[in-house]
């Protein structure tokens, strides 16, 4: 979810663990022409054998680095392709 007042997005992951701490962080990428930017989420946790089902929210801020961005995309380092798509 994007938050205009605070200039972040609060995310929600699902994931499976229960063995390690997991904590999660967005690697972001410059803006692109067309307005948008790309994020990496990273998951300190990701090497987790357990396999319960949790979920887990965190807020991340967008750089302050010029750019008014339109949409952001957020990928997980450890899902299998799939990307999210947080319009503003």
């Amino acid at each position: 979810v994007w938050e205009p007042n605070t200039k972040s997005v609060y995310v929600t992951m699902a994931f499976t663990g229960g063995c390690m701490k997991h904590a999660f962080t967005i690697t972001w990428d410059r803006c692109a022409e067309d307005g948008s930017r790309f994020g990496q989420v990273t998951d300190t946790g990701a090497d987790d054998i357990c396999e319960d089902n949790l979920i887990q929210s965190f807020r991340a801020y967008e750089p302050k680095d010029g750019c008014v961005s339109n949409a952001i995309y957020l990928k997980s380092s450890t899902s299998k392709g799939s990307t999210t798509l947080i319009t503003k």
